[in-house]
């Protein structure tokens, strides 16, 4: 017996049909005597899995139609009368764009101006359908809601998963703050590993702050301190709206550098562990509102001054409209400077794991899942565009996996070294957060920003060519003893590359060592770390002992880890690239994690004692051998070597170019040039074809090559072909390692890095002779 529908189904059917009716009545009313806005409409009535474009005519046309309407989005703007302009909606968006951009960055500048995107905003009744039911909000001019960042928090902690998980690793290294703000009670209090809270991040600036004295701790930590004439007018305006604005969150506890650091203790072990404090954080505020901490917040109410938020309402029809979320600008983070450009705000942005953005009259929310603006949470309405429409806001992954990648080391040392310092000496203790959170992955922890585990290795790591002179960096304040040491990347003002012959896992960009065939590593230079009494404490570099593991089977495998023969593409790289011969190269995997392999096993912190953060490290010593040489030709970042008779030697990574050392040495005709000194360093075993290393090869000569004679000498002293032990030519050539070192009352500072090969090195005269790096 086939169903009668009830009278209420009937209704609800009726009412469907009307409300499509409605829709499709509500965008077709557009003002039928206006060509530019009938497109408009065509292209926002596109079915949103489709792309949609429509050229509307010229500016100058456009703006002298007056319809009410367009007008809004077309001012006079004589520069760009000629231009043509298009609309367009990118597919799976509910976003319109407009180019030229009238208020665009470049639009009074160039020509090719910017795209401009305006999100569809319906009336809420019409759609059934959740993707335009999520749309642009229309936001209170001048006050913020905090309801809405309430229920972000709380979305977030129920719903995300993801976000519950400290980054890098970081809860295993939690130790709580020793102080909090109680911002109920308005006091300082004594923190516990169970007490939840909330971490303020910001700029200080060039202001006088109230800070957290041994003097003034006792009288902090009574009730209702912070409240108090003498304390409260003294608090930056930054820190206490930010106390107000936690209380608003129902939130009971903040952390705030200035009040829960006792600034003038003896230690101060927070600074180490800035990077735990923030992953451990429920939330961080950040306030990149201005350039100081009495800047303060905008938007909140009975809190801070009201804001200015515009977002420009442009109607199509009365029920479609199109609206310009103010919160747009945000999302570059170039825009939030000067907070985003502060070397002490990495770790603070790079920890965190969920993240309330204050800046430009508006706020954000950021957090491992999730990116929501106060005047939507659809990803449309959040996005910056460029041709392809978005741009994903850069952040600096941090993997989860116990296992040490030089790739994330040198993603963080480069995202750390191009902000800027008030005080350059600060680079390490700015860094230590970081450091100490990745101690937890390279055995042996850091010494001065290198990994113990590699420092023979990394020691090597090369400048990152930009635009960018790179600079040495050298203290400001002479009173203090200053750590910034020419050996370690910190002590210069440039991004880094780790040299890539020496990544040792396969997953990492780049080629792994040849370490088949039972060729090592040579020459491996002993370090140590020496203080200022003169005692020196052996660095344990211990990479090497590792790489050749005598495995004759699984039995004699160290514990956790396994091996597989690589795939045919795998060894078809590994032998062709590589020159390897012998037996099928396998690579190893650790099941702490097993989808990154290495080339051979490394130790664990897993299976070694942990270490401590060391205090930085100004000098280390060795003992090496050293040769003198001269410089000639330079191609981009590289400049030959040539032996002190003229014949081509190695090559260099210049650091510095404009360094007067540097262009004293390349003056001149070559005989007459100066001397450089040079000591040898880590020894290996690289491909012969390696075009990273071997590039200078194809440096042509020019007169700065020239002998006294005024004749070029392009030639080489003998190759010597290397051998297997059967006898049969190997692809590889040895090579040292090489640090141009220039000494100063007793003290060696790096120049540059570079290569030569081991037979060249080998026949110059040689001395050996104790190093002291600075």
């Amino acid at each position: 017996m086939s169903s009668v529908p009830s009278s209420l189904a009937l209704s609800k059917a009726r009412h469907r049909l009307q409300e499509a009716s409605n829709r499709a009545k509500a965008i077709d009313l557009l003002p039928v005597d206006c060509p530019a806005c009938a497109e408009i409409i065509r292209v926002v009535k596109a079915p949103r899995s489709q792309r949609a474009e429509k050229l509307l005519g010229k500016w100058e046309d456009i703006v002298e139609d007056s319809c009410e309407y367009h007008s809004r989005i077309f001012p006079p703007d004589p520069k760009l009368s000629s231009q043509e302009v298009y609309v367009r909606k990118p597919r799976n968006q509910n976003t319109v764009f407009f180019q030229p951009d009238p208020y665009g960055a470049d639009s009074r500048s160039q020509l090719e101006a910017t795209w401009e995107g305006f999100d569809l905003a319906y009336n809420p009744g019409l759609f059934e359908e959740p993707e335009l039911r999520v749309q642009p909000r229309i936001v209170d001019p001048h006050w913020i809601d905090i309801a809405l960042l309430r229920r972000w928090l709380a979305d977030c902690s129920r719903t995300h998963a993801l976000c519950q998980i400290p980054k890098g690793g970081a809860q295993a290294f939690y130790e709580a703050p020793s102080l909090l703000v109680d911002v109920r009670q308005k006091c300082l209090t004594s923190s516990t590993s169970d007490r939840r809270y909330v971490a303020l991040s910001y700029v200080w600036g060039n202001v006088n702050l109230f800070v957290t004295t041994q003097e003034r701790l006792e009288q902090l930590h009574e009730p209702g301190a912070l409240e108090a004439s003498e304390i409260a007018t003294n608090l930056s305006r930054t820190v206490s709206e930010a106390i107000a604005l936690v209380e608003a969150l129902d939130e009971r506890f903040l952390w705030v550098d200035t009040l829960c650091i006792v600034q003038n203790a003896d230690q101060t072990p927070e600074l180490n562990a800035m990077a735990t404090i923030y992953a451990n954080a429920c939330l961080t505020i950040v306030a990149a509102q201005g350039a100081n901490a009495n800047v303060g917040f905008r938007g909140l109410r009975d809190i801070s001054d009201q804001r200015n938020a515009v977002q420009r309402i442009l109607p199509l029809t009365p029920l479609l409209q199109l609206v310009k979320p103010s919160s747009k600008q945000i999302w570059d983070s170039s825009l939030l400077k000067p907070w985003s450009s502060r070397a002490w705000t990495f770790q603070e942005e790079v920890f965190s794991n969920r993240v309330l953005y204050f800046a430009h009259d508006s706020v954000r929310w950021i957090c491992g899942t999730s990116h929501w603006s106060e005047e939507s949470e659809s990803s449309d309405c959040l996005q910056s565009y460029t041709d392809e429409y978005q741009i994903v806001l850069q952040s600096y992954k941090l993997s989860q996996s116990p296992l040490p990648k030089f790739s994330e080391l040198e993603a963080l040392v480069n995202g750390f070294n191009s902000r800027d310092f008030t005080y350059p000496e600060d680079a390490l203790s700015a860094f230590a957060g970081v450091s100490t959170m990745l101690s937890s992955k390279f055995v042996g922890g850091f010494i001065s920003g290198i990994p113990e585990l590699f420092f023979d290795i990394l020691l090597l790591w090369q400048p990152e060519r930009s635009e960018e002179r790179v600079r040495r960096r050298y203290g400001k304040r002479q009173y203090l003893d200053h750590v910034l040491p020419s050996w370690s990347w910190a002590g210069w003002t440039t991004g880094i590359i780790w040299p890539y012959t020496w990544n040792y896992s396969s997953s990492i960009p780049g080629p792994a060592p040849v370490l088949s065939n039972g060729l090592r590593p040579f020459n491996v230079v002993q370090f140590y770390c020496v203080d200022n009494a003169g005692s020196r404490v052996p660095i344990k570099s211990l990479w090497h002992s590792y790489a050749l593991p005598s495995l004759e089977s699984e039995a004699d495998m160290p514990e956790g880890w396994s091996s597989r023969e690589l795939t045919e593409l795998g060894k078809s790289i590994f032998q062709d690239d590589y020159g390897v011969k012998g037996p099928k190269p396998v690579c190893f995997t650790h099941k702490s994690d097993p989808q990154m392999d290495f080339w051979f096993p490394i130790p664990l912190c897993s299976e070694m004692a942990q270490v401590s953060e060391r205090p930085p490290v100004a000098f280390i010593s060795c003992h090496t051998s050293r040769a003198y040489f001269k410089l000639g030709e330079r191609l981009r970042y590289m400049t030959r070597i040539m032996t002190l008779d003229g014949h081509p030697a190695g090559v260099l990574y210049q650091h510095d170019e404009a360094d007067i050392a540097y262009v004293d040495a390349r003056t001149g005709l070559l005989s007459e040039r100066p001397c450089v000194e040079v000591i040898a360093l880590l020894g290996c075993t690289v491909p012969k074809d390696d075009d990273f290393l071997w590039a200078a090869s194809s440096l042509s000569s020019h007169d700065s090559s020239r002998t006294q004679e005024g004749n070029v000498d392009s030639g080489s002293l003998d190759e010597e072909p290397e051998l297997d032990r059967d006898g049969d030519s190997l692809d590889t050539k040895e090579i040292y390692n090489i640090m141009w070192i220039e000494w100063k009352e007793g003290v060696a500072y790096r120049k540059a890095t570079g290569e030569i090969e081991r037979h060249i090195w080998e026949k110059q005269a040689l001395e050996w002779i104790g190093v002291m790096l600075g």
